[in-house]
This record gives structure tokens, C-alpha cells and sequence, in this order.
């Protein structure tokens, strides 16, 4: 019978408990009070300020590999090897395990794949570079099988001499060192790594804790042990604590003098082990050097050494470890570090390195098995491989992504075992876009809104439309459909379906028109039709996702904060850019509402005068216009250095507005589906006509909702970027070339040295359409990561890879960037891009002169009809889209984003002279006197940076909060 499953929560002590106690408590997966767990880092630290960088360790041990906040295996791990120390009544293992010992291994093989070559041999930085900042399971290739072995390392039989199942390794009294990664990716860092220190603590000669690359303030900040200590404790002083005693790990282990143990591999800077003795230890792991390297290097298919694709470290060959093997006089190296599928791996021709991995289906969808090195008096390894324990032992916490299949020594090949989370789809589950968070709900990324790694929020799959989805669909009114479509991407755990009908309804009803989004033709010869995406509380486009934004984040506020007052109310700092429409449309969805205050950035002088003052007249306590001295990339800039920031997230909840925040690009998918089912009622349409959307852009989240909707299964075409003389996106498209090159003369060079590249500041040019002023489109690196990913997805390899593969690609790019002002991408990826999209550049002259075309000399059977400057550059792309097309059986869908007044300067150049035009004739009511109205807002100087903004956003959620006491 299975023992009871340990059921994760805060810890049950009594009043005078000690480290006994605590132990007990840690074992049933129980995190520990604040004020205790503070105590137990002081206690390990003190005991490893004892020991030498390199600890002495005495046969028989038992050497176990990456952990990775995975609790329930590593308890299977200790019963695998015969217990706790001094644990009595070990429990039988709850999987079957394998032993083999090192003479059951062929040599290894040489690696075949001509990918992995040539990135070795020339480091290039294509998709098969695995340049992210943590790539643990990079490797994912294996050693080589024996005969008699499975395709997950299971026996089948044959000539090995393998052990039999469920052998128990040790006796509970052997030596355990752990080399490394206790945190991060699992569910259960905190419970892990508190597990393993009241173990040190209370057995200090038995335990050894050797450092990982994961126990550093930086990689923690983004792989998620920082988040789990704020979660659990509401606070960020246990991470600070854990911290310390990084610090303090050493940095390697050797068994009996002869085998080495460390987390990563070897230095150039390291000849013999001496010299790791001398190694100053007690710091934040650098970014270079024989400390990085003993943590980040792997061994690898080289001669010597080469550069590692990981972009710390290096990757060492078969020369560099048999000769310090040599000096050293050692037997073998000892590491973890790398995912290998079958638990460990042997290196080289005289099996001179093995990697030991006990992190068994890491992630909880590998796949993989894991494995412990047991070593006695003769120093030959016997390693014992185990799966991760059945899905009825573990436990999941609510609203996290259960087990992926796994198919291991317990389950037959081919057969799946049902998911933890039957709560999720995969559509309903979120990862950022540089790899750094996954499994994560619909409320963490609204409420997040940007990623901890610096990525951007997508769905892990994007969901296809039910079979029928065209006939039961077409005559829905705007929030109907959108509740179909948003029921895709959000569980109704999260948000029931009720709900959720009473948020999108209480959005949509601020609109003007019927229809939400009216469908008006344009020219109707050439079937080209406008968008009218302006009838919102704000007069642009913006409002369709930002009214739904508001209530969602009202939603979860009123959820969380349910009985609860004064401080210890959960208080939501939202934080935003705008290029003008984005800024009074978030003002409008959050003015007045609870628990929420809003800071929105504008570049002073660069919004129009109708914008400005939308947001400026806004008087309401929780809202602050902060007018900043610069770009609109300036102020997305800061934004973006903000929610880089962990303090500032610790203390005030930053949330975000922009289209960086997945909520917005999901709300603006329902207007592509609901122009469709419009178009469909027109007279002019047939069944086997073809559909192409086109859409003014500058930030790139508009257009990245149709992307969606046409990967959903919406028959699009083409989607047609349509953009102003800020061209990064119609470079990119022609030449597969995306820079911040200055492309408007010698101005641009001057550039801001923090933007890494003289290619800002003057690198964008003011025009006549200025919410598309921008250099840098911030959603484009989510398209990024499914070209990625879909580029990678042709090598084959399995899902959990290819996603990490993606992530690897993204980071690199945007490091270039941001390191060299821009990148290149292949042939292939390129191709990809051109599959769905095709891209347009748009002049002012050539901006003006549509405004004038559509309003002086409309197609025949038209009316005159008043463009914005916006909407223009989107209808003169159509017109070049239709020249390429057959008119006849082509229809064109472009977006109209703002109601002309908003933009008074360039309709009224292009309009002026017009007999019979008065901008009085477009001016709606609402506008009227809006100008001269009082107005509140902070002006923000050129000097200031992101630290002076840091500090108005501080000082006024402070006055804020205090004055609602």
C-alpha cells in the first residue's frame, strides 16, 4: 500500500520546535515560518563557512544530480538509496528502478548530427545556438543505449548484466553530495532546498551541498524560486536569506582524492584542483571566469576547448579532461548540469566525465529518467534509474500546469499517462517568450504582464475553432463572440463562464456603435472595406481591449482582496507607455477603480493635442500623466527597466496595460472573426473568395491578433503590415533584417549610450501618424518565437525542446538588439514570415494625399469619407495590396484605428483646402472644450531616466495608499 501523500503547505510547529522537528515537517513537504526559516540559513551557513571549496568525502556515497524544486522525486531518490540519514522504517521505492554499473556502457559514439556540429565548429548564432542565459536541457541526445535496453533505459533483456527492479541502492548510511540546481522550474523549490538544508544542518558530515548555476540572485529572479518565495511568504527576505547561503556552497567535492564532483565542468583557468581551493567563493556567481566556469561549462565534441552556446562557461573536449585527470591523478569527473534522457551519460573515449541527472520527466514533461551514482570503496560507479513517481503521490498547486506525458521504466512505450491538470488546456496555459516561466494561468500574466526573464506572455499552443464554429458563430453580437473566442485561452477554474459573459458585456456596453466594430465599405469596385475600430469611450481602437483589461483586472482585485482591509489588500500599480491612444484608453478602463492606481508615460509634445488632453483632464486620484522629455521608446523603455525590476515589483505589484500584456492582443482577435462574419453578408462575397487584412502598424500588437485568429483557423489570406516612415517592420519583411539603423540622416547618431547602439533618440522620425512613431515593436518578438519554434520543429525532436530551442532563438536576437542595434534571421525563417504576411511603407506625402483622395474624390457610388492619418497609411497599403491581386475575388479588410479628430494637425493639412471641409464637420462632442479643461500631470526631464520615474510611481502610491487608511 502506498504511504500517504505529503500534502504541501506552510509548516505546523509546536512552540519551543527544533532543527528535529523542522526535518519532520520539511519531509512532508511543509515550508517553514519566516522567522525559522531565517534561523536554518544562519545554521547551514555556518557550517558551510567550515568547509573548503573543495569538501573531502568518504566512500560509500551515493552522488545525485539536478533536483530542480521537484520534491516528490527527490523523496523517491532518498528511498531509491536507502534513506534519509538516520531515517529508520525507509519506505519501499514507489517506481521500479534499473542498476547498472559502469562496465554495462559502450563507448560512446560520435556525434552525427550536422546542426551540432556546425554550430561547434563555427559558432554560429542560427537556430541551432543555444545562447539563453540557462540551458539545462540543451542536452538532450543521450548516451549511447546498450542492447539490452529500452528506449527511456528500461531492461528488455539481452547480454548486459543489469540488476534487477525495485533494488535499493544504499542503506540510509552511506555520504549523499548533491551537485547543484535544488531551485527553479519544479513546483517545490522552497520545500526542496529547505529539505536538503535541515539535513545539512542536523547531518553536516553526511550531506554535501555542492554549488549549481541555479543558486544565484539572477537566475532565480527569472527561473522561479524568487516568485515562489514571494508567493509563500508575501515577500522577497527568505530569497534574500536562501541567497546567503549560496554563497557559502562549495564549489566542488572530491570522493577518496580521486573523484572529482562538480556542477558544470572545467575552466581554462583551472589546472589543477588547488587552484579551485583558492577560488574566493563567497559571492554572487560572475559572469566569467574559472568560478562561472566550474558551474556553466559542459563537455562536448571538441578537440580542446570552444565557446559554449550557453554564453557562460566553455565546452571542454576529450584532450582537456584526460589530461587533468592526469595531473590530478584523479579517476573520473562527476557532474550534472545538461538533461540527459536516460538519467546519466559517460563522455568520452575513456569514459573520463559522466553527467548524473536526478530530476526524473523534468519540467513534469520531459520525459526523462533520472538516475543516482552510488559509489564505494573500489570508486566504480553503479547508478540506479528511476522515473518520476505516479501522478496519485505527488501534488500539484492549484492553478499550475500538471505532469506532461511521461513515458518512462513504469509505462509502456506509446501509452500516455493522463495529465495532473485537467483543469487547463494547453491553450490555457502560458509560457514566456524567452523561456524563462511556463504552466503559468491567465491571471499570473494578466497580473504580470510581462515575464520575469524580460519575455512576453503567449499561449503554449494556440487553440484550433471547433468544427462547426462558422455556423454557430456568424450571427453572434460582439460580446457573444468574444466569449467563445476568450473561452479558448481562460480556464473557467480561473474565470467561470458566467463571469466571464458579465465582464465582456460591461465592456462592450461603453461602445457607440451596435456593432462594436462596424464594417463600412470604402470602394466597393475593389472590395475594399474599413474597420471601424473607434466607437470606444476614447475614439481609438485601443479601447476594444483595454475597456476588457479594466474589468479583468477589477475582476481578480475584488477576488483577492475578499475580506480583507487596509494593507493587507492586494494593490495593483499599473504602468504604461503611450504613443498617445494606448494612454487614454487605460485611463478610461481604470479611473476610479479599486486598488488600482495608473501611471501613463507620453512623450512630451509628441502626442496629438486631442490625446494629451484625454488623458491629462482625467482628474481621479489613482490616475498620474507623467509627461516624459523624449521618444515614445523612451517611455516603453522605462516601463520595460521597471518590471525589470524586482524590488519595485516586491513592494508595489506592477502591472501592465501596453500590449506587452497578453490580454490585450486576446481581446483584439474577436474583431478580425466578427469583420468576417460581416464581410460574409456582403453581396459581393462568395465562399471561395479570398480574405486579406490590413493593418496600420507600430507596435505590432494589432496585427498580431490576426495572426492568432488566422492560426486559430479564420481563412486570412495574407495580413498586410502597413507602416509610416519608421519602417523596422517593412525592412524586416524585405530584407529579414530587423535594425535600429538611423535611417534619417546624420541625426540619428545620436543615439543614447544604455540603448546599446546609436540608433535612437532622433532615430525615430516625428511624422504625421504618431502613435506608429516607433523604433522598436515590442510584439514582435512573439511572432519571433513561433517563427522559432516553428523553424526548430523541423529538426524533429521532441516538443519540450523545441520550445526550449525557440526561447534560445528569441533571447539571442533581442540580445543582439539591444548589443548591436539589430539582427538577421535565415532564409528559412524569413520564408516563414512571408507565409502570412506581406508589408507596405507608407510616406506623410503619400498619407496626405489618400486623406485627400477618400474625401475629394471618392470611388464611384462612395461617399466622402475622413481618414485618419493612421487609417490612411492603412488604406494606401490596400490599394498597392489590390493592384497585386484579383480585385474580383480578393477581398481587403483594413483597420481604421482612431477617429479622425484625434489627429486635427494632418487632417486639416490634407483637408483645408477642400471646398466645403470644416473640421468642425468631424469634431464629435465630446471633444469639444476638452482642451481648455484643468489638468493634471508630471512633467518628467531628459535626466531623470527610469530611476527618477522609479521614484514618482513610488511616492505616489505611498501618498495613495496612505491617504485610503
Amino acid at each position: 500500500m502506498a504511504p500517504p501523500v505529503p500534502k504541501p503547505g506552510p509548516a505546523k510547529l509546536s512552540k519551543n520546535a527544533a532543527l528535529p522537528e523542522w526535518l519532520e515537517q520539511a519531509k512532508l513537504c511543509r515550508y517553514l515560518p519566516e522567522s525559522v526559516m531565517k534561523q536554518l540559513c544562519e545554521i547551514v551557513k555556518e557550517c558551510l563557512m567550515e568547509e573548503s571549496n573543495i569538501q573531502p568525502v568518504t566512500t560509500p556515497v551515493t552522488i545525485c544530480g539536478d533536483i530542480h524544486g521537484q520534491f516528490y522525486d527527490i523523496l523517491e531518490l532518498f528511498r531509491i538509496a536507502g534513506g534519509m540519514p538516520g531515517e529508520e522504517n525507509v519506505q519501499a521505492p514507489l517506481t521500479k528502478t534499473t542498476a547498472i554499473s559502469s562496465d554495462d556502457i559502450e563507448p560512446p559514439t560520435e556525434i552525427t548530427d550536422p546542426k551540432l556540429k556546425r554550430k561547434i565548429r563555427s559558432g554560429d548564432s542560427g537556430i541551432e545556438s543555444a545562447s539563453g542565459e540557462d540551458d539545462d536541457e540543451e542536452e538532450s541526445r543521450g548516451r549511447p543505449r546498450t542492447a539490452g535496453q529500452s528506449s527511456r533505459g528500461g531492461s528488455t533483456g539481452g547480454d548486459s548484466a543489469i540488476g534487477g527492479v525495485n533494488e535499493v541502492s544504499g542503506n540510509g548510511n552511506q555520504n549523499f553530495i548533491f551537485l547543484g540546481d535544488f531551485v527553479d522550474r519544479g513546483y517545490f523549490s522552497l520545500e526542496t532546498f529547505t529539505l536538503l538544508m535541515c539535513l545539512k544542518a542536523m547531518y553536516p558530515d553526511k550531506i554535501t551541498l555542492v554549488r549549481g548555476n541555479h543558486e544565484s540572485r539572477q537566475i532565480t529572479q527569472v527561473y522561479g524560486f524568487y516568485e515562489e518565495c514571494q508567493q509563500k511568504y508575501g515577500n522577497a527576505s527568505v530569497w534574500k536569506s536562501c541567497c546567503q547561503v549560496f554563497d557559502f556552497l562549495v564549489l566542488a567535492a572530491i570522493v577518496d582524492g580521486e573523484v572529482l564532483c562538480v556542477h558544470g565542468g572545467l575552466s581554462p583557468e583551472i589546472r589543477t584542483v588547488d587552484q579551485i581551493r583558492v577560488v574566493a567563493r563567497a559571492q554572487e556567481i560572475p559572469h566569467e571566469g574559472a568560478f562561472c566556469d566550474l558551474v556553466w561549462s559542459d563537455p562536448e565534441d571538441v578537440d580542446t576547448w570552444a565557446v559554449s552556446p550557453r554564453g557562460a562557461g566553455w565546452l571542454f573536449g576529450d584532450k582537456v579532461a584526460t589530461e587533468f585527470n592526469h595531473v590530478n591523478g584523479l579517476k573520473l569527473i562527476a557532474r550534472a548540469h545538461q538533461l540527459v534522457n536516460e538519467g546519466y551519460k559517460y563522455h568520452f573515449s575513456q569514459k573520463s566525465v559522466v553527467t548524473v541527472w536526478s530530476a526524473p520527466n523534468y519540467c513534469y514533461r520531459c520525459g526523462n529518467v533520472a538516475s543516482i551514482m552510488n559509489v564505494g570503496e573500489d570508486l566504480n560507479p553503479k547508478f540506479s534509474i528511476f522515473s518520476a513517481v505516479p501522478e496519485d503521490q505527488r501534488a500539484v498547486p492549484a492553478g499550475r500546469r500538471g505532469a506532461a506525458t511521461q513515458v518512462g521504466l513504469n509505462t509502456p512505450a506509446g501509452k500516455a499517462e493522463k495529465p495532473e491538470d485537467t483543469t487547463h488546456t494547453p491553450s490555457q496555459r502560458y509560457l514566456s517568450t524567452r523561456g524563462g516561466s511556463y504552466g503559468l494561468s491567465f491571471e499570473e500574466v494578466v497580473l504580470k504582464g510581462l515575464a520575469s526573464d524580460g519575455g512576453l506572455f503567449i499561449p503554449e499552443t494556440i487553440p484550433s475553432l471547433p468544427s462547426d464554429w462558422e455556423s454557430n458563430w456568424q450571427n453572434l453580437s460582439f460580446p457573444e463572440l468574444a466569449h467563445e473566442i476568450l473561452s479558448l485561452y481562460i480556464s473557467t477554474s480561473e474565470i467561470p463562464s458566467a463571469d466571464l459573459k458579465d465582464i465582456l458585456d460591461r465592456s462592450y456596453a461603453t461602445f457607440r456603435a451596435p456593432e462594436t466594430t462596424p464594417l463600412v465599405t470604402l470602394n466597393e469596385k475593389d472590395n475594399l472595406y474599413l474597420l471601424e475600430l473607434f466607437h470606444g469611450p476614447t475614439f481609438a481602437f485601443k479601447d476594444v481591449a483595454l475597456q476588457t483589461l479594466g474589468n479583468l483586472f477589477e475582476y481578480f482585485l475584488v477576488r483577492r482582496n475578499k475580506g480583507k482591509t487596509g494593507k493587507d489588500r492586494h494593490h495593483l500599480s499599473v504602468v504604461g507607455a503611450t504613443s498617445g491612444d494606448t494612454g487614454s484608453a487605460a485611463i478610461y478602463g481604470l479611473r476610479g477603480k479599486k486598488d488600482v492606481s495608473v501611471f501613463i508615460l507620453f512623450p512630451k509634445g509628441r502626442v496629438s493635442p486631442i490625446q494629451e488632453a484625454q488623458m491629462t483632464t482625467v482628474l481621479d486620484a489613482n490616475v498620474h500623466c507623467l509627461a516624459v522629455e523624449g521618444f515614445f521608446d523612451d517611455c516603453q523603455d522605462t516601463v520595460k527597466a521597471l518590471f525589470a525590476d524586482p524590488e519595485i515589483n516586491e513592494k508595489l505589484n506592477l502591472g501592465a496595460v501596453n500590449s506587452i500584456n497578453w490580454a490585450r492582443i486576446l481581446a483584439q482577435i474577436t474583431y478580425y472573426f466578427h469583420s468576417y462574419f460581416s464581410l460574409m453578408k456582403s453581396p459581393t462575397y462568395k465562399a471561395d473568395h479570398k480574405v486579406r487584412f490590413v493593418v496600420p502598424t507600430g507596435n505590432f500588437g494589432d496585427i498580431l491578433a490576426g495572426y492568432f485568429a488566422k492560426r486559430m483557423g479564420l481563412p486570412v489570406e495574407k495580413l498586410v503590415v502597413a507602416t509610416n516612415e519608421n519602417d523596422i517592420l517593412d525592412r524586416f519583411w524585405k530584407t529579414g533584417h530587423y535594425e535600429k539603423k538611423p535611417e534619417h540622416g546624420v541625426k540619428a547618431e545620436g543615439g543614447l549610450a544604455e540603448d546599446g547602439a546609436k540608433a535612437h533618440e532622433d532615430g525615430v522620425r516625428e511624422t504625421l501618424s504618431p502613435a506608429m512613431d516607433i523604433l522598436v515593436s515590442s510584439n514582435f518578438e512573439r511572432l519571433l518565437w513561433f517563427l522559432a519554434y516553428e523553424y526548430a520543429a523541423g529538426a524533429n525532436m521532441n516538443e519540450e525542446w523545441t520550445k526550449q530551442q525557440a526561447g534560445q532563438e528569441v533571447e539571442s536576437w533581442l540580445k543582439a538588439l539591444k548589443t548591436k542595434g539589430g539582427f538577421g534571421v535565415n532564409a528559412e525563417i524569413l520564408s516563414l514570415a512571408k507565409r502570412d504576411f506581406e508589408s507596405e511603407r507608407v510616406s506623410d506625402e503619400q498619407t496626405v494625399a489618400t486623406i485627400k483622395e477618400f474625401y475629394s474624390s471618392p470611388p464611384a457610388g462612395s461617399k466622402e469619407y475622413v481618414l485618419d492619418p493612421h487609417s490612411a497609411i492603412g488604406v494606401a497599403a490596400s490599394l498597392r495590396s489590390i493592384q497585386r491581386t484579383t480585385p474580383a475575388d480578393t477581398h481587403h479588410i483594413s483597420l481604421s484605428t482612431a477617429h479622425p479628430a484625434k489627429f486635427a494637425g494632418a487632417v486639416d493639412l490634407a483637408l483645408k483646402s477642400e471646398k466645403g471641409f470644416t473640421f468642425d464637420s468631424v469634431l464629435p462632442k465630446e471633444f469639444v472644450g476638452l482642451e481648455s479643461k484643468e489638468r493634471k500631470v508630471l512633467n518628467v526631464t531628459k535626466g531623470s531616466g527610469w530611476v527618477g520615474v522609479r521614484k514618482i510611481v513610488v511616492d505616489e502610491v505611498e501618498a495613495e495608499l496612505s491617504a485610503a487608511l
